[in-house]
């Protein structure tokens, strides 16, 4: 992209130096080493329209250092212009701006002579002579179509308008590179309504483009804008500005997957219920959601994972249990959790299988996890899952946990599981004592098959009273 603004901010800083700050050599010779590089890609001519600083014909932004000092001594000292060529040789430079930063006298021609006699071959300057005409464009010619000052509501739409007409003439990289710069220098200002409405702008002229090397300027400026401290403010404007959500969600489909991102970030940022709410709701108007969502599965970051698991989860998200699924060696037990978790809200075999993989994590919490995501399920095959893997479980509470889903399965082999657990002398009872033959009576009474009543009456004699309690009870109900 052509770099005629960042030549004209070091030009401008340079001289700014030499005037306000003399003996600040380092920085000068910081200023000069830089604009020996960026003249090697690129020339620049530094002209005055009507007070503004142009560089290649497009007026530079004054809230850059040096701008204004820049301006007020070519005019001072009747400079029309400067012109950079490529590289440029930094003595010639130096000498030049030394003369441009000194202090104006009221008759310019000593310092019109000591430039002349300079002889720059890399660096030229148009001097005014004193009874010289005034040029159009400049401040002292008024001119009858006058461009829109820089930072009016007029100026971007006239920038744009003038791309898209292929530049007029002009140089279509600086036509892009101020629209860029004002919603970049919005954004570092808080100013995020004037960042929509020049993004918002923006977009809304890309697609007028017939120009393939037009439409590249346009594609190549939205990819400059597509960053996180561009876009992550426009999303949180969908909660905070409910009137501008239409603009700000326009923007960020555009921005595709880095526009969903922005979105996840808010949401997992939110505080309260209704501002989850709000960012969720988001998410339906962006076709990247999904895409974004699974590649965040891969984030570093656990928390982030743990909510794009969350969202894959409430969207369904095509692919989205695939997805998840491979997170199950997740070395975060917390990850793997919310995973599981996940899983449990697709209702497909897949997700069964992957959540019955879970059964043999190491940690507790995980285990117990997966026997939730299947105790939601009924059928055969749930059964048999949990069946097979009960007898391999050692922790109580996950054996529990399992009893609990056999009652809500409820099949034959379910019931005859559970008829074996509740047995006194079982291998359960044997290695937990009565508490989880408890749970099995009360995992036959949720079940309530005929089978599951018939072992509920017989326990109802049991030795073990809590047992004999438990069945009664069951039975009762």
């Amino acid at each position: 992209m052509d770099d005629s603004f960042n030549i004209a901010r070091h030009v401008a800083r340079l001289v700014s130096l030499l005037m306000r700050q003399p003996g600040n050599v380092e920085q000068q010779k910081l200023e000069l080493r830089t604009l020996v590089l960026l003249t090697k890609e690129g020339t620049l001519r530094l002209s005055m329209r009507e007070g503004q600083l142009m560089a290649n014909g497009l007026a530079v932004p004054q809230v850059l250092a040096g701008v204004r000092d820049m301006a007020d001594q070519m005019i001072a000292h009747r400079v029309d212009s400067v012109e950079l060529n490529q590289e440029m040789a930094a003595g010639e430079l130096l000498s030049i701006s030394r003369i441009i930063a000194e202090a104006a006298g009221e008759d310019p021609s000593p310092v019109h002579a000591r430039i002349k006699a300079l002889d720059a071959k890399t660096v030229i300057v148009q001097l005014r002579a004193e009874d010289a005409a005034p040029e159009p464009g400049t401040a002292e010619y008024a001119v009858a179509t006058a461009e829109p000052a820089v930072g009016s509501p007029e100026r971007i739409p006239f920038i744009l308008e003038r791309a898209n007409r292929g530049g007029d003439g002009a140089a279509l990289n600086p036509l892009f590179e101020e629209v860029a710069f004002a919603v970049e220098q919005a954004t570092r200002e808080g100013k995020t309504n004037v960042s929509v409405n020049v993004f918002t702008a923006l977009i809304a002229h890309e697609h007028h483009a017939a120009d393939p090397e037009v439409r590249r300027q346009f594609v190549l400026t939205i990819r400059r804008l597509t960053k996180p401290h561009v876009l992550n403010p426009i999303a949180r404007l969908l909660l905070d500005e409910p009137a501008r959500a239409d603009s700000s969600a326009a923007i960020l489909e555009r921005c595709g997957t880095d526009g969903a991102d922005a979105v996840v970030d808010q949401y997992s940022r939110a505080t309260t219920a209704a501002e989850r709410q709000a960012f969720h709701s988001a998410f339906g108007r962006l076709a990247a959601a999904d895409d974004s969502l699974v590649a965040m599965l891969s984030d570093q970051r656990s928390h982030m994972v743990r909510t794009a698991a969350e969202l894959i989860a409430d969207r369904r998200a095509a692919g989205g249990a695939e997805a998840l699924a491979e997170q199950l060696g997740a070395g975060d037990p917390r990850v793997r959790r919310a995973v599981v978790r996940a899983l449990g809200r697709f209702d497909s075999p897949f997700s069964v299988d992957a959540i019955a993989r879970a059964l043999e994590d190491p940690v507790v919490e995980v285990r117990l996890e997966a026997v939730a995501a299947l105790a939601a399920r009924k059928g055969a095959k749930v059964g048999d899952i949990i069946g097979r893997a009960i007898d391999l479980e050692e922790d109580i509470e996950v054996q529990v946990g399992m009893l609990g889903a056999l009652g809500r399965v409820g099949t034959p082999d379910a019931v005859a599981k559970l008829s074996k657990a509740a047995e006194s002398g079982s291998v359960f009872s044997a290695r937990k004592g009565s508490g989880v033959r408890v749970a099995a009576v009360r995992a036959l009474a949720e079940a309530r098959t005929a089978a599951a009543m018939t072992t509920l009456t017989a326990l109802a004699n049991d030795k073990d009273r809590e047992v004999r309690d438990a069945a009664t009870r069951a039975i009762g109900r």
